[in-house]
C-alpha cells in the first residue's frame, strides 16, 4: 500500500487563517501519540473553533486547546493542538496530544 501524501484537511480558525494537516504530520501524531488516533475529526473542530495562546518562546508556535472531548484517557481534560503560524501563509498542524490542563 501506497503511503499517503498531501493534505488530510484544510480548515479555517476562527481568526480566519486557513490551517491544514499533512497525512505525514497525522502519521507522526499517531506514532507517538496512539492515543489520538481516535481525535482525527476532533482536531479538525478544534482547529475551527477553539482559542489560541501563543508558545512564549516561539512566536510561530499556537496551541489550539479542546475541552469538551468525549473518549479522553481518563486522567486528561483536553486535546491540544500545536500549530505553526508562519508568514505569508503557511499554517500548519505539527503535532496533537491529550494532556490536563486545570481550568481557571
Amino acid at each position: 500500500m501506497l503511503p499517503m501524501r498531501g493534505k488530510a484537511w484544510i480548515v479555517k480558525d476562527r481568526y480566519g487563517h486557513e490551517i491544514y494537516l499533512t497525512w505525514e504530520r497525522w502519521s507522526h501524531i499517531v506514532e507517538f501519540h496512539p492515543e489520538m488516533e481516535p481525535f482525527f475529526e476532533a482536531m479538525r473542530r478544534i482547529v475551527r473553533t477553539a482559542r489560541r495562546r501563543q508558545d512564549p518562546l516561539n512566536p510561530h508556535k499556537w496551541f489550539y486547546v479542546g475541552w469538551e472531548v468525549e473518549g479522553l484517557q481518563e486522567w486528561n481534560n483536553c486535546i491540544v493542538v500545536v500549530v505553526v503560524l508562519r508568514p505569508p501563509k503557511d499554517r500548519f498542524v505539527v503535532t496533537a496530544y491529550q494532556d490536563y490542563i486545570p481550568r481557571k
